[in-house]
């Protein structure tokens, strides 16, 4: 989800949680830096929020959430955990 719109084509790094699938902890995620493309975006229903579909163009493994907020950003927005951020 975005707080705002942003145009179809538009490209933006975000992270990603995946789920690691493992047997020890299975509450283990995997976080991807990704840069993607903006593919769709629409208004939802009853607020200022935006649905946001994109295409990953290229990604990264973060291997620990503190270090990815120490990679360098260099796209004009970026959005993380389903929030918007200028």
């Amino acid at each position: 989800m975005l707080d705002g719109w942003i145009e179809p084509g538009e490209r933006l790094e975000c992270d990603i949680a995946v789920p690691a699938h493992d047997l020890k902890d299975p509450k283990e995620v995997v976080h991807l830096r990704c840069r993607v493309q903006a593919v769709r975006v629409e208004r939802r229903p009853g607020g200022g929020e935006f649905g946001l579909a994109c295409r990953i163009e290229d990604y990264c493994v973060i291997r620990g959430w503190g270090e990815a907020w120490q990679l360098p950003r260099d796209s004009k927005t970026t959005f993380t955990a389903g929030t918007a951020a200028p």
